[in-house]
């Protein structure tokens, strides 16, 4: 999944290591700080786009998936 983020710094991308943290069901992730939409990119099982999009909500963070066709 790839999500445009408001994520601008390190710790914030610590806040969503955080987040993240102990969710086995996510593989992978990286947060690319240097691309103006801070891309969130996640590798994961069995989640929603909405889930993620839960999460960083409540904490805050503003966080919208992009729809994309491989």
């Amino acid at each position: 999944m790839i999500f445009k983020t408001g994520v601008e710094s390190k710790q914030e991308v610590e806040r969503v290591f955080e987040i993240f943290n102990g969710m086995h069901s996510i593989k992978q992730w990286n947060v690319d700080l240097d691309d103006s939409d801070r891309i969130l990119r996640i590798a994961c099982v069995d989640i929603s786009p909405e889930f993620i999009e839960d999460l960083f909500e409540f904490e805050g963070i503003y966080c919208e998936n992009m729809a994309y066709n491989l």
